[in-house]
């Protein structure tokens, strides 16, 4: 998990605006993290 959050840090310190950690187990994740309401993962933005 470290190095995800290490590459999520020095992506939203390059200038990405936003960054999302889903969990790859989860059928659909990175689509139902981004196109609904509920969080499925962890959104780390830039300041």
């Amino acid at each position: 998990m470290l190095p995800k959050l290490a590459g999520a840090i020095d992506a939203a310190k390059a200038g990405v605006n936003a960054v999302h950690v889903v969990d790859g187990r989860v059928p659909h994740s990175m689509l139902l993290e981004i196109l609904t309401d509920q969080a499925y993962g962890t959104m780390i933005r830039s300041a």
